[in-house]
C-alpha cells in the first residue's frame, strides 16, 4: 500500500529502452502487478567507467488505488490536480532549500502514519519506509500508561523522551516503537554502505515531520546511531519565516508542504 522508490545504475540507453528496463525493475522489486502501478523515473546523473557509460535513475512506483482517490478527491472538489510526488521529494526539496543537506544525510520524516527515509545529498540515493508514526506514538502511550488520547497527545509534546519525572515510563512505553524506525533505519545505512558506490559516508541525520520536534528525539537517536541529528527548519529561507501563528516548535511538521509548495522552483 505505499510508494516504493529506488535508485537504479543502468546502461546509457535511448528512453524507449529505459522505460521498459524500468519496468523490469519494478517486476522485480515491487510485489504489485504493473497494471496496478504508476511507474515514473527521472535521470538523476550520469556516470563513466572502464564498463561504459552509465544512468542513476530515480525510480517511483505508487498503487493506482492510492493515486485515483486523491485524483477523484480534487475532482470532487472542483480543482486541477497539478502533479502528484511522494512525501520524501518534496520533503527534500524543502530541506534542499533551506541548506539543511550540505553533506550526505539520512533524511528520517516522522509522520502521522509511517516515517520515511532517504539517504541524499544532491541527489537521493536510496529510500525506506518504516510504518510507524506518531499516531503509534500517541496510541502506545494510550494503551501503556492508561492515559485519555489529549492526555497523551500533551504528554508527547511536553515531556517526550527528555528528562522528567515520567521519563522512564515514557520511554518504556515508546521503545519497541521507536526501534522498529531505527532498525529499519540501521538496514538502509548499511545497505548504502554495502552497495559499493557510497563515496561520501552519511554525515548526520535530519528529523523531519510532526512529530520530528518532540522532546528527547533528537538526542534518542543520536544515542542509537552515534551521529549528530538536526532538526529541520524548512522556514529558515522563506520570506513569512517569522509568521506569529507559526512557533518554531511547528516549523518541521511543514516541511512536506513547503516542498510542495516549491514544485518546479528548482527546475
Amino acid at each position: 500500500s505505499k510508494t516504493f522508490t529506488r535508485t537504479l545504475t543502468l546502461p546509457d540507453m535511448k528512453p524507449a529502452d529505459l522505460e521498459q528496463a524500468v519496468s523490469f525493475e519494478v517486476e522485480q522489486y515491487v510485489p504489485v502487478p504493473l497494471s496496478d502501478l504508476y511507474i515514473d523515473h527521472e535521470i538523476i546523473g550520469r556516470t563513466h567507467d572502464d564498463q561504459g557509460d552509465h544512468l542513476e535513475v530515480l525510480l517511483v512506483a505508487a498503487p493506482r488505488a492510492i493515486v485515483d482517490s486523491y485524483i477523484k478527491l480534487f475532482d470532487l472538489m472542483h480543482l486541477e490536480l497539478a502533479s502528484v510526488e511522494t512525501n520524501t521529494s518534496a520533503a527534500l526539496r524543502a530541506l534542499t532549500a533551506s541548506k539543511h543537506l550540505p553533506s550526505t544525510v539520512l533524511v528520517m520524516d516522522v509522520g502521522s502514519e509511517s516515517t520515511d527515509m532517504a539517504v541524499t545529498s544532491s541527489k537521493t540515493r536510496l529510500n525506506a519506509t518504516a510504518a510507524i508514526g506518531g499516531e503509534q506514538l500517541t496510541a502506545s502511550l494510550i494503551k501503556k500508561l492508561s492515559i485519555k488520547p489529549d492526555q497523551a497527545t500533551e504528554i508527547k509534546a511536553k515531556f517526550g523522551l527528555s528528562k522528567s519525572g515520567m521519563q522512564d515510563k515514557i520511554v518504556a512505553a515508546l521503545n519497541d516503537d521507536l526501534q522498529v524506525i531505527v532498525r529499519e533505519a540501521k538496514k538502509v545505512l548499511k545497505f548504502y554502505a554495502d552497495r559499493g558506490d557510497s563515496e561520501e559516508p552519511v554525515e548526520a541525520i535530519v528529523l523531519a515531520g510532526g512529530t520530528a520536534t518532540m522532546p528527547g528525539l533528537a538526542d534518542y537517536f543520536h544515542k542509537q546511531f552515534d551521529l549528530p541529528v538536526q532538526i529541520a527548519d524548512p522556514w529558515q529561507s522563506l520570506a513569512g519565516r517569522h509568521l506569529d501563528r507559526v512557533t518554531p516548535e511547528q516549523h518541521a511538521s511543514f516541511t512536506t508542504a513547503i516542498g510542495l509548495a516549491m514544485t518546479g522552483l528548482d527546475s
